[in-house]
């Protein structure tokens, strides 16, 4: 790994390692949090080493940081996750202004052997399944990694309309965990017009068959239609019950 001083005063910098672990619900991709080596179920921190942890870079230019990775015998089928981070407090500003560097580079590892992948996905409507007036229907996806490997998530949800037609949204692509759970939100605006909409998700993975949900169905029914259809009926109501009105011409023979 390389880093580069772009700036115009030297600076010293801190190599660190750590296990990584995913966040337990996210609303979207995010970076994995970081313990000490040895401490998460998945963590491969301690499998890392990086040389040097201490480096003074001068302005303009850069160093490597060479990174090893042991993976010890016996270690867990399936994914294995460490962060290497660089760091740059106050007190290791050197002659330059402190500028508070504080990032996380991730290690995505995979241990061979029989592992499981399993990816849960849930798209659900919010609120109620019948709608009576124009405005925002929200569909929510949950996709859970229940498996052993990290996923790689791409795909979109296509809501389809009776009438409105097909409309295509899609999803933030990223990483998913082992044990991680992610939401997202989509919002399509409603007509005010009747319709029924039916709304499904394809999430594509890597060398994986794709991950499919559907949604239950919304209807929107707007209350103007409503009332067009409850003036009719009692209109044919009205003429069903209506007397008829009685002509002499009626009782003349043909």
């Amino acid at each position: 790994m390389t880093i580069k001083n772009q700036t115009s005063l030297p600076y010293k910098f801190l190599v660190s390692v750590g296990d990584g672990r995913p966040r337990t619900t996210t609303t979207g991709p995010a970076p994995i949090e970081t313990a000490a080596p040895g401490s998460m179920p998945r963590g491969a921190g301690a499998w890392l080493t990086a040389s040097p942890t201490s480096i003074s870079i001068p302005a303009g230019e850069e160093r490597d940081v060479r990174v090893r990775i042991a993976v010890p015998q016996g270690a867990r089928i399936g994914g294995a996750y460490a962060t290497l981070g660089i760091l740059n407090p106050p007190s290791e500003a050197g002659e330059g202004v402190p500028i508070g560097l504080d990032t996380q580079v991730t290690f995505l590892l995979r241990v061979a052997g029989d592992y499981r992948r399993a990816l849960d996905v849930e798209l659900t409507p919010a609120g109620d399944r019948f709608r009576w007036r124009a405005g925002t229907v929200r569909w929510t996806l949950v996709m859970r990694n229940t498996g052993d490997l990290h996923e790689n998530v791409s795909g979109a949800v296509v809501v389809d309309g009776l009438i409105a037609g097909s409309r295509r949204l899609p999803l933030d692509s990223g990483v998913l965990l082992p044990g991680e759970t992610r939401t997202q939100q989509f919002d399509v605006e409603l007509r005010d017009a009747p319709d029924v909409l039916d709304a499904n998700v394809r999430i594509d993975r890597d060398a994986a068959d794709d991950a499919r949900a559907d949604s239950p169905r919304v209807y929107v029914l707007p209350w103007w239609l409503l009332v067009v259809v409850g003036v009719l009926g009692l209109v044919v109501w009205w003429r069903m019950r209506a007397p008829r009105t009685w002509h002499a011409e009626d009782d003349l023979p043909d």
